[in-house]
């Protein structure tokens, strides 16, 4: 089985705000990121995030690490 991981961690300097929570097409860029990912890899999603950054609501099923 082959996991993903998306890494989310980062301060969006040059975009402004965070990637993580930019709309794409009625969702959060992440939760879009996290379905193709989960799609493609078949087995468990990882998100790694910085130490306290917030995140939109993903998918069951992703989990979290800082």
């Amino acid at each position: 089985m082959t996991a993903g991981i998306v890494l989310a961690g980062g301060r969006s300097s040059r975009m402004g705000a965070p990637k993580a929570w930019l709309d794409w097409h009625g969702s959060t860029l992440l939760r879009r990121t996290c379905g193709l990912v989960a799609r493609g890899a078949g087995g468990p999603v990882v998100v790694v995030r910085a130490p306290g950054q917030p995140l939109p609501d993903l998918p069951g099923g992703i989990r979290t690490v800082e």
